[in-house]
């Protein structure tokens, strides 16, 4: 999820909004998902990051930091 404005022109709640679905919603899923895969003793998780968590631009910062956070998590 993406919200195209510049930092200064980004409110609050798409911030969140973006964070939330990028990074919280994934570390929520991999938390669940986790549980099955320590009581199998088999399991991956294979996170999809974007060019963007290296590279920043003006008008995707929230993007850029929730995929920057999700490289950086594990």
């Amino acid at each position: 999820m993406q919200k195209g404005k510049a930092l200064e022109e980004l409110e609050e709640p798409d911030w969140r909004k973006v964070i939330d679905t990028n990074l919280t919603g994934t570390f929520l899923t991999s938390q669940q998902v986790v549980r099955g895969m320590i009581k199998r003793k088999s399991g991956k998780i294979i996170n999809i990051c974007s060019l963007m968590s290296a590279i920043g631009r003006d008008a995707i910062a929230a993007y850029s930091t929730s995929k920057g956070g999700l490289e950086n998590a594990y």
